[in-house]
C-alpha cells in the first residue's frame, strides 16, 4: 500500500529543523512535548535511542526522514523494489528483441 500524506509529519523534534519524518511512536510523542529544542541537539539527544532502537529494529522508536515525495512510494520492502527492478528490466529488454 503506498504512503500517503497522513503517514508524515512535519516535525522539528527530530532534528531542530523543519524536516518530513514518517509518523511513528516516536513522532507522536515528540509532538506532543510543546519545546522544540534548537538544532542540532534534538538529533544529538535522540542519538542512543536511535542507536538501541535499530538494534532491537524497533523502527517505531527511531527518527525516519522522508522526502516529500513519500506518497509516490509504491514498495515498502526492499524484497518488493528488487522484484519489481528485475520484473521491469525484464520487461524492457524483452520489448528489444
Amino acid at each position: 500500500m503506498p504512503a500517503n500524506r497522513g503517514d508524515t509529519v512535519l516535525t522539528r523534534a527530530f532534528s531542530g529543523r523543519l524536516a518530513r519524518g514518517l509518523r511513528n511512536r516516536l513522532a507522536e510523542y515528540l509532538e506532543s512535548i510543546p519545546t522544540v529544542l534548537p538544532y542540532p541537539v534534538p538529533s544529538e539527544l535522540l542519538a542512543p535511542l536511535r542507536r538501541a532502537a535499530l538494534s532491537r529494529h524497533r523502527v517505531d522508536m527511531m527518527p525516519l526522514f522522508a522526502g516529500q515525495g513519500a506518497p509516490l512510494l509504491r514498495h515498502r520492502q526492499a524484497k518488493d523494489v528488487f522484484d519489481a527492478l528485475v520484473s521491469e528490466a525484464d520487461a524492457i529488454l524483452r520489448a528489444r528483441e
